[in-house]
């Protein structure tokens, strides 16, 4: 599946989430995100525009559950764009051994508070890190981002492509 978003970096939580509410989002996700991302010691998998990563994913009223995510990179002008393969996990340590099998090490990590809310096919995801205002990620075509960014008051705030690593989101090991 391919993944397009924008993030639109510090917003005023309180007002996006209102301005969702007020055009009818579906809020379809509230809790923890936890991110393990796996390389070889020389970020041979990074370097070459891929990803690989364990997500455990805690919400605040349901069951724990992991995510094993692989991304590729695509070259595109105004949002970022991956190739994602997302596969549901149970155990995620059997994963961590395997991956490690094959030469990946656990290499970083990153934590998140994440809100998520649905407007048709476009969700929008507020994301709060410990040292840092929080950030609003848009995902869908290219077209719906900005006209959702646009709706949202948003359009002259700084956005980015970039992916957490180059954020400075993500801590190494």
């Amino acid at each position: 599946m391919y993944e397009k978003e924008l993030k639109i970096l510090d917003i005023n939580a309180d007002r996006v989430r209102s301005l969702l509410w007020d055009y009818g989002a579906v809020q379809v996700f509230d809790g923890m995100i936890e991110d393990m991302y796996y390389d070889s010691e020389d970020d041979h998998l990074r370097s070459r525009g891929y990803s690989c990563r364990i997500r455990q994913i805690t919400p605040v009223e349901w069951e724990v559950s992991y995510m094993l995510c692989l991304k590729q990179k695509i070259k595109h002008k105004t949002c970022k764009v991956r190739h994602e393969r997302e596969y549901k996990i149970d155990n995620p340590l059997s994963y961590h051994y395997v991956l490690e099998s094959h030469g990946l090490e656990h290499i970083a990590s990153k934590s998140k508070r994440r809100e998520s809310y649905q407007i048709g096919k476009v969700v929008f995801d507020i994301d709060r890190y410990a040292d840092r205002e929080p950030l609003l990620e848009i995902e869908w075509g290219k077209k719906a981002i900005r006209r959702r960014q646009e709706r949202l008051g948003l359009a002259m705030h700084e956005t980015s492509k970039k992916w957490a690593w180059g954020l400075g989101l993500v801590e190494r090991r």
